[in-house]
């Protein structure tokens, strides 16, 4: 899928969804089936320290059950939006 709408958008062709392949991670429907939640890790912990370079401690990597994709929701997605962008785009007009 990603493929074909890199193809269309060098090619300047239009896309009939603009939305095509995002995932909507506050949307009650992905919020309803923990799709945004961090799931346990079923393996060995000594594969994953041979397997990377900078593997997680315990101590740092997330809990069980925690936001995966943003932590505090919205609000903690706002808040590092701003931060990234150092408040440049606070007063666009998204709409």
């Amino acid at each position: 899928m990603e493929n074909r709408l890199r193809h269309k958008f060098i090619a300047q062709q239009p896309v009939s969804d603009p939305y095509e392949g995002l995932i909507s991670v506050f949307h009650p429907d992905v919020v309803s089936v923990e799709a945004n939640k961090t799931k346990p890790r079923t393996s060995d912990t000594n594969v994953f320290e041979n397997h990377y370079l900078l593997p997680l401690t315990n101590t740092t990597r997330r809990k069980e059950g925690e936001d995966s994709f943003v932590q505090n929701g919205l609000f903690g997605f706002e808040t590092n939006f701003h931060t990234f962008t150092d408040f440049a785009l606070v007063k666009l007009n998204w709409y």
